[in-house]
């Protein structure tokens, strides 16, 4: 990208045309820089899932927990926005039970974390 534009745009005869595959990423980050009160670290504090062998009893604890996409602290409020990528304009479109149930599990989790601040879950659609 930076190769282009770095270019002389009187070179390109042609028509060029960028786009990208991976639009969650960039919507996800365009947010992050754009909405007020975004607070990073909270993926590392949420619970991990781990497992206990029944053969000898050891605790093996996934490396990887919950991926919220954006937290938000606004004055004593918590803010989980799960960054949608699509338009959610008929049910046919919209979230769906996985999705409703993450951002249950993300309101259980940061109980566990805490203490008496209010917990809410959003979607940000484009």
């Amino acid at each position: 990208m930076i190769s282009y534009l770095d270019e002389d745009p009187r070179q390109n005869d042609g028509i060029t045309l960028y786009g990208i595959d991976d639009f969650h990423a960039v919507w996800e980050r365009m947010l992050r820089e754009v909405l007020p009160g975004v607070e990073g670290g909270w993926n590392s504090r949420l619970p991990k899932p781990a497992f206990r062998q029944a053969s000898n009893g050891q605790l093996l604890v996934q490396e990887r927990g919950m991926q919220t996409d954006i937290v938000i602290r606004d004055g004593t409020t918590l803010k989980v926005l799960d960054a949608k990528y699509y338009d959610a304009t008929s049910l046919s479109n919209s979230p769906g039970w996985p999705d409703i149930v993450k951002q249950l599990f993300y309101h259980l989790a940061l109980n566990s974390v805490v203490g008496d601040e209010v917990r809410t879950g959003s979607f940000v659609f484009p």
